[in-house]
This record gives C-alpha cells, structure tokens and sequence, in this order.
C-alpha cells in the first residue's frame, strides 16, 4: 500500500536547503565556471591592436597556455553540467514520486539517471509509454547531447589573428597626399631634368616594392567585369618624420590615423579612346622607340588616359616606323585620398598591413599637362644621359611588334602602371618631389613643420602577438547549447523549494533507494515470471498502470 504524504509536515526551506545543500552548491560552481568560461571566449572576439597602457598594466597570457585554460574551463562547464543534470533528475524523480498519487513506474525510469541511454530511446520510442515518459525520456537525452555537442561547438570555425601590442606614441608627421601637379616644374627645373639611379632603380617597380605600396580592394571597378588593379600608396616609414627612440626592440611601427592615395587602373576602353588630338610625345631613335599620350578621360570622368605605343622599327621625325600596326599599352588611372593606420617593419620599412581604412574620396584628376611633363622627364633618357638600352623606354618597345605577345605585354603594362604610381606619389606635398622638403624646418618632436594638420599624427613601436579567435556564431550557439541545460536544473531546484514537498533522503546508490524508499502501488505486476529473461518490451508491458511512490 502507498504511504499517503498528505500529512506529512511540508519540510521548510531550512531543511530543503540542508537536504539539497549538496546539489545547490554544485549549481553555484557550474554556473560560476560557465560565467568564467563565456568572459575568456568574448575576450577573444577583441582583435584590434592594444596600446601602451595594456602593455603596462595589462595580463597576457601566452598562446598555448590561454587555449589550454579555455579548454579546461569548457570541459569542467561540460563535467559539472553533466553532475549536475544528473541531481537535477533524481530530485525530479523523487520530489514526483513523494506526491501521495506517487508516479507511474515508467515515468519514473524515464525521469531516473539510472536509467541508460539505450533504456531512454527504447522508452522514448515506445507508443505504449505516457507521454509525460516519452517527454521525459527525449529531454534526458536532449540535455546530455546538449552538453556534449556544446563544447564542440566552441571550437568549430576558430581562427588565428596577429594583434600589435603598441608602446607609448610619438607626435610625426606622416603620410601620402594627392598628386600635386604645380610641383613638377619646380622640380625639374632644380635637378635641370637629371634622374638619380635610386629613381631608375625604383619607378619602374615602384608599386611592387612593400615600402611605398601594398595592394587594396578596388574603388570603382566591378569585380569579375572589369579588368583593374587599385594600390595604396600609405607612405609608410618612408615618409615620416618624428623623434621616435631608436634603442627599442619592438620590430614594428605603427602609424595611426595618416593620409593616403589610392590608385585605381583600368584596361577596359583605354586603349582605343585616345582623340586625334591628343598630345603625344615620341622618345628614341631609329632602332628603338616608343610614343607617350595621355589626355582626360573619356569614358571616366575625373580620370586619365594614358597609353604607350610601341615602334617596332623605332621612330623618326615623331612618327613610328616598320611595317603593320602600332601596338599600345594603355591604361585609365583614377585617384582617391582616405586615411589609413600602416604598420611597417622597422628593419626594412616593409608595409605589413594596413587597417582603418576610412571612405574613399574621389579626386579630380583631368589636368593631364603636369603628369606629361612627369612622365616625360622620367622617358627621356638623353637629358638623363643614359643609353637608351638602360632607359625605361626599352621597358616599353617591342621588336617584332606584335600585341599578343603575352611577356611583352604583361612587362609593359606592369611598367606603365608602376611608373605613373612613382610620379603620383613623388610631386605630393609630403615626398623628395616638393623642393620645400629639402629644407624644412623640423618642430620640436621631429616632425615637418610646414606641412598642414592632416598628416600630423602619431606613430609607435609595437611587437606582433598571435591571438585565438572565436567565431561569434559559434559563441552564441554554444551559449544557446550549454546554457539550457545550466537553466534546467537551476528551474528545477526552484520547483523543488516552490513546492517544498517531502522526499526521502537519498544516498549514493540509487538502486538501494528503489529497493528500501519506496513502495509499489496501483496495478500488480503482470508476467513478473517473464521477466526473468524478459526484454525491453516484456518489461514495458508487465509494468503498465504500476505506480511508485515513495516512503
């Protein structure tokens, strides 16, 4: 016969706590590693360079030691989630079966974490089970795949960043502006058209070389129609001045927050658009020659044409000569200005990466006389001295004249492009192409005093730190994941101190609590003989309507 609760005295809340004291503290500790465990995963969603005050005062922990804790945090969240679904359950199943009604047997294994895996689904699966069973049975296994598959959702689509730990900044002056055409006269005129041989050395490469240029996402081109390469042009250490300390070991500079220039080219249409009017110059001699246009855009407004024709039996009286046709080489150039942060090698004043990249702002760029007055000052070797086989103008001639020669073509193309890029970024305020940077009074951190506010920044040594990085979708499915479960047993317990119902005190072995803390009551066992070598289903059928209550 069941043993009615009715009259049993309702336990206070002293006594629940003194009986689950156990339980409750095991929700303290879960929910305190889980806190901890989600505060170490969202620190690594902060990618972005830490300064001098992290470097002084700030923790850091090294790479393998810091994926070594957030791993141990996760699988003791995991551990503790499992402990304590397992108390959350026992106390369920008991707290249902003190009722005086008690709880139908099946329930109870449903409910019961003695119950095995195999023993839920064979329960679950089973028609002739209570819904309340079948429910139970899908929950336990809900909660333990759950917690498993929460830890493995933490980990998936992690990634690998390098964050630069600055030191203390200085004031400089940095940065590239736009191209300023009422510099090249100027220039020329002082150097009386003479190129020096780090400029030979270094135009016709210009855009290759990580100390002026590193490559960028295109303006205004359309990616797959268009044919177009854009580079920016940061200046990096290359065009800053400032007082910073030389005996730091830091490997990297950082110049934050500096002007820059974006040059963009295009194929498409260039070549086939110049005008009969256009102005050309003709550079060479009867053997080897080339012929330079250039005029405002007519398809790109605010933009430039400018191509190269290649003699293939060189020139006379500015006219190409041999057989065939001309082949060119041209390309469209547009300009943008935006401000950038560059971080560069010290040693070889390598640009590393650029980030902060603001809005792109577009710049007129018709006026075609000064950048032809550039362009040929750097294609005509006579005035330079130089035979022209060691000019840039051999980069550009082809001897059998023939456009679809794929090496001459590609060589030709990459040298117009670099050479028009070195000219843009040499006539700019803050470059060796404004004689007033010959001799410029320095202000008392080093920096270029007349040039304007824009390129007056600050600059800093910095050291390269390798960081684990979390993806956040995967961070929220596994607060989603592991956070149910931690929910469960804390609504449990509060049901349990809601409805502060008596139930037996239960020890360490729960089958012992089966066998002496309760009773068996409603329909009698049916076939208890088969059970002996009865299965899954004999036993669910001979305990159908049997209720358990406890004592």
């Amino acid at each position: 016969m069941p043993i009615s609760t009715e009259l049993r005295k309702r336990p206070t809340l002293r006594e629940i706590l003194n009986q689950d004291g156990l339980q409750l503290n095991l929700l303290c500790l879960l929910t305190t590693v889980f806190a901890l465990t989600l505060w170490f995963s969202q620190s690594t969603f902060t990618v972005a360079s830490s300064g001098s005050e992290a470097r002084r005062g700030g923790v850091r922990i090294p790479f393998s030691s810091g994926l070594a804790v957030l791993r141990s945090l996760q699988a003791l969240t995991s551990t503790c989630t499992t402990f304590a679904l397992l108390q959350a359950f026992e106390t369920l199943t008991w707290t249902l079966a003190s009722r005086s009604t008690g709880l139908s047997i099946l329930n109870f294994l449903s409910l019961a974490p003695t119950t095995s895996m195999f023993g839920g689904l064979a329960l679950g699966f089973r028609n002739d089970v209570p819904t309340f069973g079948r429910i139970a049975s899908w929950s336990k296994l809900y909660f333990t795949t759950t917690c498993w598959l929460a830890g493995v959702l933490l980990f998936i689509r992690t990634s690998f960043s390098t964050v630069y730990e600055s030191g203390v900044p200085y004031i400089a002056t940095a940065g590239t502006g736009p191209f300023n055409g009422s510099l090249v006269k100027p220039t020329l005129k002082d150097n009386g058209g003479s190129i020096s041989y780090s400029i030979l050395a270094t135009a016709p490469s210009f855009l290759q070389n990580p100390q002026f240029a590193i490559s960028v996402q295109p303006v205004k081109c359309l990616p797959g129609k268009e044919h177009c390469e854009s580079y920016l042009l940061p200046g990096g250490l290359m065009a800053v001045s400032s007082n910073i300390p030389n005996g730091t070991s830091d490997p990297l500079i950082i110049i934050h927050d500096a002007p820059a220039s974006q040059v963009e080219f295009r194929t498409e249409g260039a070549g086939n658009a110049f005008s009969s009017s256009v102005n050309c110059s003709t550079f060479g001699d009867r053997d080897i020659g080339i012929r330079l246009c250039l005029q405002p855009s007519v398809i790109y407004n605010g933009s430039v044409d400018v191509g190269i024709i290649a003699c293939p039996r060189g020139i006379s009286n500015g006219l190409c000569l041999g057989g065939g046709d001309q082949y060119n080489v041209s390309t469209t150039v547009s300009i943008f200005k935006r401000r950038v942060t560059t971080t560069c090698s010290k040693d070889n004043k390598t640009i590393i990466s650029v980030s902060g990249l603001t809005t792109p702002t577009s710049i007129d760029f018709s006026e075609v006389e000064p950048l032809h007055e550039a362009f040929d000052w750097l294609l005509n070797y006579t005035a330079a001295g130089l035979p022209i086989g060691s000019s840039p103008v051999f980069l550009f001639w082809n001897r059998n004249g023939v456009s679809e020669e794929h090496d001459w073509s590609v060589t030709a193309y990459e040298a117009l492009q670099n050479m028009l890029a070195f000219i843009l970024w040499e006539f700019s305020i803050n470059s060796w192409g404004n004689p007033d940077m010959h001799h410029s009074a320095h202000g008392p951190d080093g920096e270029v005093a007349f040039l304007p506010q824009e390129f007056r920044t600050t600059i800093a040594s910095a050291r390269p730190l390798t960081k684990f990085v979390i993806d956040r979708k995967m961070f929220a499915l596994y607060i989603l994941f592991q956070g149910i479960p931690v929910l469960f047993c804390w609504v449990v317990m509060a049901v349990r101190v809601a409805m502060r119902m008596p139930r037996p005190k239960t020890s360490s072995f729960p089958t012992m609590d089966v066998v002496f803390k309760s009773n068996l009551a409603g329909c009698p066992i049916s076939d208890g003989g088969q059970l002996i070598d009865g299965g899954d289903a004999t036993f669910v059928k001979s305990l159908q309507g049997v209720r358990i209550v406890a004592k």
